[in-house]
């Protein structure tokens, strides 16, 4: 029974993980298109 809750909260911060790096990825490049067009 504790295993499945377990693997549920690891697929969950897997999930939290992939969307932050995605969202975190997505700034960075429009920071870097900014600061080109900037030049």
């Amino acid at each position: 029974m504790n295993i499945e809750k377990e693997e549920r909260k690891m697929r969950r911060l897997n999930l939290a993980v992939k969307i932050y790096t995605i969202i975190t990825g997505t700034i960075i490049a429009g920071l870097i298109c900014s600061l080109i067009d900037n030049l």
